[in-house]
């Protein structure tokens, strides 16, 4: 089966759907691709979405019951997207993890600096989770050398609209992108395994630790993550180049890389769903 591990498909939490409707129009959206599972992922940021976790346990709950009732074949787990930043003590108080594990979605914010990322990281360890980096291909401290990328500015933002007309992001070959990252699987499937810990969903896609190490080892931020024991979450429209070239050849290298071990749509409106999972024939889950 697909699993779409990180999306913000639930109305009214945070900069998402607005309405019931639109999150119904997104569920449509995946389930046509082939998708079957979806963790749903508001942001947590202070000041700006602060949605508290029963808010999101009764609006997936009403999500739920509309897909249910409207014959939409997707089951959606819980979950949060976490910044790291200063408030993450306090959120780990009482955190919402990935489903009934003892995963946390966590996402680099801009102004992040190394030292900070790795301080916060391991206080989520140290917490007893283990933290799932949210798209680490748009993260400039985490760039692999030799393969320069990073959030792309303006035009990483908008690079679904800048890109010349027939870019793989303007004809929804962003979810046939992501069908090609896991090779030998007729359907493109991915399988959920699970580690001593009942932890994890490993892409078949990308595969030899050897490389794995010895590339993460030559970003000693991105080593150190590795070595704590996290997990790595890449957006599909980043193979696309839906936020850029810059972060589409960052991407590809942290792929071949072997550095993810799960995918996710990240999703935040119709619109994008559209561009990301338009024009794709239904796959069947495996």
């Amino acid at each position: 089966m697909m699993i779409d591990w990180h999306s913000h498909i639930l109305p009214g939490v945070d900069d998402g759907p607005t309405d019931i409707e639109q999150s119904v129009a997104i569920a449509e959206a995946l389930a046509a691709g082939g998708f079957t599972e979806v963790y749903c992922t508001p942001h947590l940021m202070r000041g700006i979405h602060e949605a508290g976790n029963d808010e999101v346990r009764w609006s997936m709950a009403r999500l739920q019951e509309r897909l249910n009732e409207s014959g939409i074949p997707i089951t959606l787990q819980s979950g949060r997207e976490y910044c790291l930043d200063e408030y993450l003590h306090a959120a780990l108080e009482d955190p919402l993890p990935l489903g009934d594990s003892r995963q946390i979605l966590v996402e680099l914010l801009p102004h992040s600096t190394a030292d900070m990322v790795r301080r916060l990281v391991y206080d989520v360890v140290r917490a007893g989770f283990t933290p799932v980096i949210a798209h680490p291909e748009r993260c400039p401290l985490l760039e692999l050398p030799g393969h320069p990328g990073g959030n792309g500015g303006i035009r990483g933002a908008l690079g679904h609209l800048l890109e010349p007309a027939g870019h793989p992001a303007g004809n929804g070959g962003i979810l046939e992108s992501f069908r090609s990252l896991f090779p030998g699987r007729g359907n493109g499937s991915a399988e959920r395994s699970h580690g001593p810990n009942g932890q994890g969903m490993h892409a078949p896609g990308g595969n030899g630790h050897s490389r794995r190490s010895s590339d993460a080892a030559a970003n000693p931020l991105l080593a150190y993550l590795r070595d704590l024991g996290c997990s790595f979450q890449g957006n599909l429209g980043s193979f696309s180049g839906f936020y850029g070239v810059q972060v589409k050849t960052t991407a590809e290298s942290m792929r071949d890389a072997g550095l993810y071990d799960r995918y996710g749509s990240d999703l935040h409106t119709v619109q994008q769903a559209k561009i990301v999972l338009s024009n794709q024939p239904k796959q069947t889950a495996g």
